[in-house]
């Protein structure tokens, strides 16, 4: 496959749609890896987007109870059942987290079902979640009476420097606006914060050598696929200082997680 300029000129079975410039490096020129799936690569960063968007309306119906409640990947556990292994995962997590800054005020951005707000309510933080899936809201609220608002960063009327750590685990990659929702984020933090967040890893060794084939394409639901510079590249954007970017191996054992 030889991907072709998505600046190219326009058909009559597809016209031109200019995507905006790259949100992480600013380029303007850009692959077209698929246009069936219509995958674009920026090649200065290597970030991977969806381009057109699906609409706003058919993103709200995608994280429904069927969401949390079915096999993300066929034969492996869905969210509601993989509860104890989430856990186990978020405390690790947590336990990195807390060598940059003690426990204090935690903002969970797309808390789910509450996994992560229960491990950081045991390690002694002050925990609030976000997140707009009514089903996931819901439960977190009525099985761990967590404090859960329905809302994005961008809607949630939050004060300013009020949390210590702001964390977004597999989120940035279902925004259809990454710089605003990371911005955000920056603006809830106090000074000496820290925002700790994951996303597939688009510069792998499997997404380089398959970029169509994937198991975190997901078109519908991904709309951009970071690379390690382009993730850098967008938080320096966004006003914060990278401190550590790591990558691990997602192995059948933990694909959930």
């Amino acid at each position: 496959m030889t991907p072709h300029d998505a600046n190219a000129a326009p058909t009559k079975e597809h016209p031109r749609v200019e995507p905006p410039p790259c949100v992480a490096c600013g380029g303007r020129r850009f692959e077209t890896i698929d246009e069936a799936i219509r995958l674009r690569r920026c090649p200065r960063c290597g970030l991977g987007f969806i381009w057109p968007q699906p609409p706003q309306d058919h993103l709200a119906t995608l994280y429904d109870q069927d969401y949390y409640t079915r096999p993300i990947d066929p034969g492996g556990p869905s969210y509601i059942e993989n509860r104890e292994g989430l856990e186990r995962f978020f405390d690790q997590c947590l336990a990195r987290l807390e060598r940059l800054v003690e426990p204090g005020r935690l903002l969970e951005v797309g808390c789910g079902l509450g996994y992560l707000l229960n491990v950081a309510r045991r390690r002694g933080w002050e925990a609030l979640g976000l997140e707009v899936s009514e089903f996931a809201s819901t439960y977190a609220r009525e099985h761990f009476g967590h404090e859960v608002r329905r809302q994005s960063l961008e809607e949630a009327d939050l004060a300013p420097a009020t949390f210590d750590a702001v964390v977004m685990r597999d989120v940035v990659e279902h925004s259809r606006d990454p710089r605003r929702l990371l911005r955000a984020a920056w603006r809830v933090l106090r000074p000496g914060g820290v925002l700790a967040l994951s996303a597939p890893n688009f510069g792998s060794l499997n997404a380089t050598l398959a970029p169509t084939r994937w198991r975190h394409l997901r078109p519908e639901q991904h709309l951009f696929h970071f690379t390690p510079r382009a993730m850098r590249q967008l938080l320096e954007r966004c006003g914060f200082r990278v401190v550590e970017i790591s990558s691990r191996y997602d192995s059948p054992a933990t694909r959930e997680v």
